[in-house]
């Protein structure tokens, strides 16, 4: 017995011959509808914010979240699709519980109002697709041209992309807290300035705990590393 997967031919992908698929009982899988999608997302979230007691103003958004997350999910399977240079631009219901899940990170005291909830939203977005990204050109349609409209349509308040994309890059992590209070809280960083000087802070840590010494020899592996902004948003994406 032989089982088989496979996706639409594009992105580099070839179609699978009629010649081969006779010789197997055929499934297919139909895609959630828009309306399944934020039902089900919709009904996840709204349900954490309640048991989490958030502010009323941030669980009222919690439908306008799923919503431009929809949006954007189905803009981006359009608008960049996967070519021969770019095979990875796949997307699935993944990359949608992604953005989900990353919401669902924060505690009510990291986001106290709508608008702090508005950032959350860009930022985990930004993660899930916008990284994934490989050209300028891309991520300028992305920024521009999806986000932008969906932020404007969804959510309160006048945004412009010179505030939200040009100046202090969007950082959140549950690093910006002492580790040893044992209070880890999903938060965002409070500009680029923050930190690099947490991470100066740990690799000082670091630095303490890898130079060991004996009798007659000091070992040491440290680092001396300088944090720059690129280097400080990289790290701060593998951390989350």
């Amino acid at each position: 017995t032989v089982c088989a997967a496979c996706g639409p031919p594009e992105g580099g992908r070839n179609p699978v011959t009629a010649r081969l698929t006779r010789m197997f009982h055929l499934f297919q899988i139909p895609t959630l509808s828009e309306e399944s999608m934020t039902h089900i997302f919709g009904d996840i979230l709204s349900g954490f914010l309640a048991e989490k007691n958030f502010q009323k103003e941030v669980k009222d958004l919690a439908r306008n979240m799923i919503l431009g997350s929809v949006d954007l999910f189905q803009k981006i399977k359009q608008e960049l699709r996967p070519r021969p240079v770019t095979p990875h631009y796949t997307y699935n219901l993944r990359d949608l519980a992604k953005v989900c899940q990353g919401l669902m990170q924060v505690a009510p005291r990291g986001c106290k109002t709508a608008a702090i909830a508005t950032r959350l939203w860009i930022h985990e977005n930004m993660r899930c697709f916008y990284d994934r990204l490989a050209y300028d050109e891309d991520r300028k349609l992305f920024t521009e041209d999806l986000m932008m409209d969906i932020i404007k349509q969804r959510f309160p308040g006048n945004h412009s992309h010179e505030e939200i994309f040009e100046k202090e890059p969007l950082i959140w992590g549950d690093f910006f807290r002492p580790a040893a209070a044992g209070d880890r809280i999903y938060e965002e960083s409070g500009g680029i300035k923050v930190v690099a000087r947490k991470f100066d802070e740990y690799l000082h840590e670091y630095n303490v705990v890898a130079t060991s010494i004996t009798s007659d020899t000091v070992r040491s592996s440290s680092m001396n590393l300088v944090f720059f902004t690129d280097h400080c948003k990289h790290l701060a994406r593998i951390v989350r």
